[in-house]
């Protein structure tokens, strides 16, 4: 048994790949806010800082990743529209 995903103009991508990566990115995405905002404590390892300085210090990366997923899931869903796009314009023009 065989699956292929046809592949778009638009640097070798498809709208099948392009929605299930942003809804992976933003599906991380979600999870760091999670982490971000919710309670309890991120323990990080710098042994000569303090505890709330080490829990800043990975809330601050957790947010910097966060931030990063959701703005790689955005790019993901503009590449889902652009070809979408291009492929109502080949069917209005029959091709």
């Amino acid at each position: 048994m065989r699956f292929k995903v046809s592949t778009g103009p638009v640097r070798n991508t498809s709208r099948t790949r392009a929605i299930l990566g942003g809804l992976i990115c933003f599906s991380l995405g979600g999870f760091s806010t999670y982490i971000l905002f919710g309670g309890g404590e991120l323990v990080s390892g710098v042994p000569f800082l303090s505890n709330a300085t080490n829990e800043l210090i990975g809330r601050f990366v957790v947010g910097l990743g966060g931030i990063s997923c959701f703005v790689l899931g955005g790019y993901a869903f503009y590449e889902v529209w652009l070809l979408h796009r291009v492929h109502v314009k080949r069917k209005m023009n029959g091709v």
